[in-house]
């Protein structure tokens, strides 16, 4: 027997009975070691007939393999295999003589096939035959075996193909009826209690009879019992099942059999659990040796009971299981019970003084009942507080909230079953403030003589603008610089907003981040902004367009452009140096 799970419903996936999965779920009762009891023994049988190697194993194995020499036999036309056990193989030749080995993994037994020349038999002789002349003249034989060259002879000598004679050798034909084979052997079924089975199998020839056997008992028509001849099918049909009718069953045709087990299976029953419990799936065949599978995995097996155990059940483990046992479904449903949980929790909340603040919580399922905490002090209801639920959501409703209504806030669940929502959730209700007037602060900088209300630096000393700050919740700063926005991602640009204070630097400075800079403070109740002005001071740029006018005895005339940049400062004056040609060293010239 064959047995495969697989769940339906929610969800398609494949489970196994008594399969563990180390991710998750299943498990298993027992692994059972291999080994034979009666090996195989040699078998010589004539040409044309069926040869069978039989053998019995200890225990039943994930996988039997059966070899010719060492070449692999599977199924087919010539060989059948049936309960991994028994290899037949059919209309043995010569050609199939040669070693037979069964291997189960940890074991092996061969033996080996030897064929008998045949005894051909005259089985229907021939009779005279009279006919009018220019009748045609039909003579008929029968032979114990098919496929016989035949060659036929007239007074003595043998007939060869001719005008006249080719009519009669055509009209002349062989008759004979071969041993009736089995097409398409029984096969093992699983049926439930009080149901009814049909053994199917096919015959070679339409005509053929066979009888059917119940653990060697020959089988009559009863009203337990029927039987079908239709065409080459013949078939048992089996009524109104009980374990006692766990058996083996044959059926005859004089030189060839076929048999198969009927299994009997008690039906899965419904399970419910809780979720994170463990649902187990029972359900019992009439044989130890009936095999359990899944796809991907080993097979395993416990006396005759098949379970199937999910662990740590989850919603999405909700839905049908079906056990196929042979050709048999058996099928249950799995239910889920959810436990009690919050699906979207209460959030801190931020409002003005005086406005009016809900806070709402949701389950997942209904029934649950909620009480509602400040500070851990249970909130009866009253005009300020109003408790309301609609479906699954839960809600708490505050009027006119004051600086004393700042505290935390829970919700506690329960439920018909008992259950407590270990994960009631918080709130806090705070009073929001404005961000305060900052742009004194602005101005109140390290400021130098002949600039001020401003900010000045020297390149390329770094750039930093720190302002105090105030206001619930912390206001977020944005920094602006003519009409760009300052951001971290400009690498000399770092800032910080903290409850206190708002830091901007620009690192290192340079001539073009002289100008205008402006601060917005904003939170949840207001925003505001302010200028501060940033002179940034650097040397002067060389003078341009520099040359010799004149050069005398008694003088040098010098010429030369302002310099494009004066640095962020007025340039006041000029300082000339000399060297001569001989020396080193550079002197200052007296211009006096």
């Amino acid at each position: 027997m064959e047995a495969l799970l697989e769940k339906h419903g929610k969800k398609s996936v494949s489970c196994v009975f008594a399969f563990v999965n180390n991710s998750k779920k299943l498990s298993h009762f027992l692994e059972i070691e291999m080994g034979f009891v009666d090996t195989l023994k040699d078998v010589s049988v004539p040409e044309k007939k069926q040869a069978k190697f039989e053998c019995t194993i200890t225990k039943e194995v994930s996988k039997v393999m059966w070899f010719r020499g060492v070449e692999i036999i599977t199924p087919s036309p010539k060989y059948e295999i049936m309960d991994d056990r028994i290899l037949t193989v059919r209309k043995a030749e010569k050609t199939n003589i040669g070693a037979y080995t069964c291997d189960c993994g940890s074991d092996k037994t061969t033996a080996n096939l030897n064929i008998e020349a045949r005894s051909i038999t005259m089985m229907q002789p021939l009779k005279d035959v009279t006919v009018t002349a220019g009748e045609t003249a039909t003579f008929e034989c029968e032979l114990s075996y098919e496929g016989i060259a035949v060659e036929w002879f007239l007074g003595g000598e043998k007939m060869e193909a001719s005008d006249r004679q080719l009519v009669v050798y055509q009209r002349v034909h062989l008759c004979s009826e071969p041993p009736v084979e089995f097409t398409k052997p029984l096969e093992d079924q699983t049926v439930e209690e009080e149901a009814t089975a049909m053994l199917e199998c096919e015959v070679s020839r339409e005509n053929a009879e066979v009888r059917w056997f119940r653990e060697g008992q020959e089988i009559r028509k009863t009203k337990k019992y029927d039987t079908i001849a239709d065409g080459r099918k013949r078939a048992l049909i089996i009524h109104d099942c009980s374990p006692d009718d766990a058996k083996m069953y044959t059926c005859d045709a004089k030189e060839f059999k076929t048999s198969c087990f009927l299994e009997f299976a008690k039906p899965l029953q419904d399970v419910e659990v809780r979720e994170k419990e463990s649902a187990r799936f029972e359900c019992e065949v009439s044989r130890e040796s009936a095999k359990v599978r899944r796809e991907n995995t080993q097979h395993f097996k416990t006396r005759k009971r098949r379970a199937l155990i999910v662990k740590n059940c989850d919603l999405k483990d909700e839905g049908g299981y079906v056990a196929h046992i042979g050709s048999v479904k058996a099928s249950a449903d799995l239910c889920v019970i959810e436990k009690l949980r919050i699906i979207t929790p209460i959030k801190d909340m931020v409002v003005k003084e005086g406005n009016e603040i809900v806070f709402n919580c949701e389950t997942n399922t209904e029934g649950a009942k909620a009480k509602w905490l400040k500070n851990e002090e249970t909130i009866f209801e009253t005009s300020k507080y109003i408790m309301a639920q609609r479906d699954n959501v839960f809600s708490l409703r505050i009027k006119d909230a004051q600086k004393a209504d700042e505290a935390t806030y829970t919700v506690s669940l329960n439920n018909h079953r008992g259950e407590h929502a270990k994960c009631s959730a918080s709130a806090k209700l705070i009073i929001s403030e404005a961000p305060t007037d900052f742009t004194a602060q602005l101005k109140d900088q390290t400021i130098t003589d002949g600039f001020r209300n401003g900010l000045e630096v020297i390149v390329p000393q770094p750039l930093t603008i720190r302002v105090p700050i105030t206001g619930y919740p912390t206001p977020t700063a944005k920094w602006t610089f003519g009409e760009k926005e300052l951001t971290a991602a400009d690498e000399r640009v770092s800032m910080v907003t903290k409850p206190t204070y708002t830091e901007m630097t620009i690192s290192p400075s340079v001539r073009p981040d002289k100008g205008v800079y402006t601060l917005q403070l904003e939170n949840d109740v207001s925003s505001i902004s302010g200028d501060i002005e940033v002179n940034v001071i650097a040397c002067p740029s060389a003078p341009k367009d520099f040359k010799v006018a004149e050069v005398t005895r008694r003088h040098v005339h010098l010429m030369w452009e302002p310099p494009e940049h004066d640095g962020g400062s007025p340039v006041t004056h000029y300082q000339i140096e000399k060297r001569e040609v001989s020396r080193k060293t550079w002197a200052k010239v007296d211009l006096g």
